[in-house]
């Protein structure tokens, strides 16, 4: 009896061993898909700025600021510019976008920290796959931009940042 159990017990395993043995495959593929993918765009920071900028711009189809209104487009765009590529645009001089502290709406560092708080967000909540509660989700956000920014805890920044918004 025992023999049969343990053969029955094998046969089952194969395909979970084979399906982790798949599994295992896929997600290394994909980490090294993603790393590849991460260099691509730090390649694109140093040799082509400009097509940053212009997949960061207002209402750029997918991205950062698609929805933005217009009177915050160009400081969305540089805090776009500013998540992917921070070493080609830090401040420098007194420009008021890109050296701006980060309680700042009107400033790069505000709106990258945003845009660095939705892409954790994102990945902690795998909002990709779940329906995410939109109070959780809002304490991801709020927390994640407050620990980059700590000046911004314990204020109303959230408010008036849906106030300039429209929402």
């Amino acid at each position: 009896m025992k023999r049969v159990f343990h053969r029955l017990t094998m046969k089952r395993r194969g395909p979970f061993i084979a399906l982790a043995m798949v599994a295992s495959i896929v997600t290394v593929g994909l980490v090294a898909r993603r790393a590849k993918s991460e260099d691509a765009f730090a390649t694109t920071c140093e040799t082509d700025l400009p097509s940053v900028f212009e997949r960061c711009e207002r209402g750029h189809e997918n991205g950062s600021c698609m929805f933005v209104p217009e009177h915050l487009g160009d400081v969305c765009q540089a805090g776009c510019v500013m998540h992917f590529c921070p070493e080609q645009v830090a401040c420098a001089g007194e420009d008021p976008i890109w050296c701006a502290p980060c309680t700042d709406m009107r400033g790069a560092r505000f709106w990258a920290n945003l845009d660095i708080a939705q892409n954790r967000c994102d990945g902690k909540l795998r909002v990709w796959e779940n329906e995410v509660d939109e109070a959780v989700y809002h304490e991801c956000y709020a927390a994640d931009v407050e620990s980059r920014c700590p000046e911004l805890a314990g204020r109303e920044w959230w408010v008036g940042f849906r106030g300039e918004m429209g929402r």
